[in-house]
């Protein structure tokens, strides 16, 4: 039985610039220990995983079949602050009274922003 979630991992051709990106939309902390093909990006808050950027020769091909879902207040208030640093927009939809965008990072691996039921 799993029950320890260690961590989210993204392959990456600039882990510097994914892990900066990580850092920032999660207000998690950053450190690479001076290794270019390593990061390590620790939550500072409850609810949020560690995220490990690691070093991989190939660029994405197709889109990832897994990805981190976060649940937020204010769907296009958290888009627009997630714009400004280097997120792009894929898709909003919205099913059986659930909203979401699919948005993406800087090397297009895509995660989602679900809207905070008012439950």
């Amino acid at each position: 039985m799993l029950t320890n979630f260690h961590a989210a991992s993204f392959d990456s051709n600039d882990v510097e610039r994914l892990a900066r990106f990580w850092s920032e939309a999660t207000g998690g902390e950053l450190t690479s220990d001076g290794l270019p093909y390593f990061a390590i990006i620790t939550p500072t808050h409850l609810g949020m995983p560690r995220i490990i950027v690691l070093q991989v020769p190939e660029p994405i091909t197709a889109k990832n079949r897994v990805h981190i879902e976060f649940e937020v207040a204010d769907l296009q208030h958290e888009r627009a602050q997630l714009e400004t640093i280097g997120a792009g927009f894929v898709a909003e939809h919205e099913w059986d009274g659930n909203r979401w965008l699919v948005m993406s990072d800087p090397e297009g691996n895509q995660f989602c922003l679900v809207e905070a039921s008012a439950q």
